[in-house]
């Protein structure tokens, strides 16, 4: 009988020589520089029979590129010997044998070129080489300490024929990237995707390996096929919280080969994560009362429907061609998160009643007094500019009161608790408010009923802004009634804050309740325009024209910004009829500049090669405002109606 004892694979291959293993060559001891020249050997072995102590040997990339190795342990240069060779490399070399499953081995080789023909002048090289075969070289192991150098020597061989010959090493650059900075827009929510296809190659135009590799850039969001050059989006992009990203892009043949820094051996991709509109308008309050005079004057402002939305302020959606020479973007500004508000229905509340579209401002559009205590109710809708376009609706109830009613504006939330007969609270857990910012302080708001106070608390009971009361812009104090009066102490700037959620607190000795208050500050034209100038040093516009210009020549266009909200910011450009040399020039409402006259007539009535004009730019909403602009603003005056910038 005979048994037969199969191996099994459980023993993985073995570097015999000592790490990190070194293999040092010297350029002027080769007498002949060839391609797949070799380096030194590499000692490795698996005690398994059979297909299980058959090993296979790799270098692992990128240095793959620039050397290679044998089964049999041999290193050689890997095709011609090239620049990058030279100095001290440092890979991993893989041992794999075949048995099933396979086992690998790692281990650290460290090559050293010394490149001794650099000294020569002009890169020529001129050595000796002999005729007959070169004989393998020996390998003898010397030990320093722990470290174990692997040295190549040569038998020496007498030479049967002696010549000179003059080589000049093959010097090759780098792949380069064309185009080297790409932008690439994406839709947030879209993912596992193609970006970009990379494009890199060689300037000499003769074949190659290139491997591409992210120098930076987020590889949980992108990854980069290394063969290809195509760049992934794995998963989503959320605009809300990244608006872009950049990823550089190079190639492993860069960090060993020949470069200059004139040419891109490097692509920048930027990625802009373009939102989508995926938000609905959201209303500040379930729902709006307001109070106005029934003798209020048209144009009188009600109150003010705020809604927002989360989206972002623009979205850019692109079209773009790519190829690789050229990449185009064609982008669309869509608003997603812009609101206009509108009055929908088909009764004829509407008609007394408008609101403004972009600032949801309600105003007395007819005489209100056949409502005198009455209601109208009104269906507000606020609806984006994104696309498809999303809305939301609300319900305002407008109460219009007889003459010798309460004058303060108050709006509520009509989200009301049940009242407990005895507990102490407000009236309502949300109220809201809107004051214009022109009124001046101190202004009662709005007073917030308390209910179920006890005759003898009414003179201990405590009210207080707990928080929202940025600048302490409010104060809060409790009335003979028992009830908070809410007021202004300073004045409320719409271009700083244009809106304060107070958390309102009433207290007695065992009581205490709390309520929210919205209050919105409303825009007025109290901000002058300002010119924008595009130079530090000095307040003015500065143009040249040519001697030979002829009339209507454009000279340049001034630009000025205004604070305020809608119609507020309108500005409105023309010169100053006072100034100096403004009867030469005429400017449109939009601010460009141009010539009456060709320069020549100009110059020849005038007499002189320069001139000198005053801009000025206003707007016109409640109060009239002015700015002019020349070369240098002095002081601002106010003089009744008017904001004048004096200049010399």
């Amino acid at each position: 009988m005979k048994c037969l004892v199969q191996d099994n694979n459980d023993n993985a291959p073995i570097f015999t020589d000592s790490q990190p293993m070194r293999l040092r060559i010297k350029i002027n001891d080769v007498l002949k520089l060839a391609p797949n020249m070799y380096v030194g050997q590499v000692n490795v072995e698996d005690p398994d029979d059979g297909l299980n102590g058959q090993i296979k040997l790799r270098i692992a990339p990128p240095m793959d590129k620039l050397f290679s190795i044998n089964d049999n342990g041999a290193v050689m240069v890997n095709g011609d010997l090239l620049n990058g060779h030279f100095g001290e490399h440092r890979m991993t070399i893989i041992a794999t044998d075949q048995g099933d499953p396979p086992l690998e081995t790692r281990a650290n080789l460290i090559i050293n070129i010394e490149n001794a023909l650099q000294n020569v002048p002009s890169n020529s090289v001129s050595f000796m080489y002999q005729s007959s075969s070169l004989e393998r070289m020996n390998f003898t192991p010397k030990s320093t300490s722990s470290l174990q150098d692997v040295q190549s020597t040569f038998d020496s061989v007498k030479p049967a024929t002696i010549q000179t010959a003059t080589e000049n090493p093959k010097l090759r650059f780098a792949p380069v990237f064309d185009p080297s900075e790409i932008t690439v827009i994406v839709k947030e929510n879209q993912a596992n995707t193609e970006l970009v296809k990379l494009h890199a190659y060689y300037m000499d135009n003769k074949p190659g390996s290139i491997t591409y590799v992210m120098l930076a850039g987020d590889t949980s969001l992108f990854n980069l096929n290394s063969f290809t050059g195509s760049l992934h989006l794995l998963r989503p992009l959320d605009m809300e919280e990244e608006t872009s990203y950049e990823i550089r892009v190079g190639t492993a043949e860069a960090s060993v080969l020949l470069t200059d820094p004139n040419f891109p051996y490097t692509a920048l991709i930027v990625v802009n994560v373009v939102d989508v509109n995926d938000w609905i308008p959201n209303f500040e309050l379930d729902s709006y009362q307001f109070k106005v005079n029934a003798d209020a004057k048209l144009g009188t402002a009600i109150g003010q429907i705020v809604a927002y939305d989360e989206d972002r302020t623009a979205s850019f959606f692109s079209n773009y061609f790519y190829s690789s020479s050229n990449l185009e973007t064609v982008i669309c500004q869509v608003p997603n998160n812009e609101i206009r508000y509108r009055i929908k229905g088909n009764n004829n509340n509407e008609s007394y009643i408008s609101i403004d579209p972009k600032s949801g401002l309600l105003t007395v559009k007819k005489d209100l007094r056949l409502f005198a205590n009455k209601k109208i109710s009104l269906n507000i809708e606020a609806e984006d500019g994104g696309t498809p376009k999303k809305s939301s609706e609300t319900v305002a109830l407008i109460d219009v009161e007889s003459e010798e009613t309460g004058t303060f504006t108050e709006t509520s939330s009509t989200f009301d608790t049940v009242h407990s007969s005895n507990k102490l609270q407000f009236s309502q857990r949300n109220y809201s408010a809107s004051l214009s910012e022109s009124i001046h302080p101190p202004h009662l708001l709005l007073v917030l009923p308390v209910l179920n106070k006890l005759a003898n608390e009414r003179f201990t009971t405590t009210c207080s802004i707990i928080s929202g009361n940025y600048e302490g812009v409010f104060s809060i104090s409790t009335n003979s009634e028992g009830n908070c009066e809410l007021r202004t102490q300073a004045l409320l700037d719409r271009e700083t804050v244009d809106h304060y959620q107070l958390n309102i607190s009433v207290k007695t000795e065992k009581q205490v309740d709390y309520a929210i208050v919205q209050v919105t500050v409303l825009d007025t034209n109290d901000n002058a325009p300002k010119f924008i100038y595009k130079n530090d040093e000095f307040n003015g516009y500065f143009a040249a024209l040519s001697t030979d210009a002829s009339s209507f020549t454009y000279v340049t266009t001034v630009q000025a910004e205004d604070a305020d909200l809608k119609n507020s910011s309108v500005v409105v450009y023309s010169l100053d009829p006072f100034s100096m040399d403004s009867k030469y020039f005429m400017a449109n409402l939009t601010g460009e500049i141009q010539t009456k006259k060709s320069v020549s007539q100009m110059m020849e009535d005038s007499q002189k090669n320069y001139f000198n004009f005053r801009v000025s730019c206003f707007i016109h909403f409640y109060v009239d405002f002015l700015a002019y602009s020349q070369t240098t603003f002095d002081q601002a005056l106010w003089y009744g109606k008017n904001w004048v910038l004096s200049v010399d």
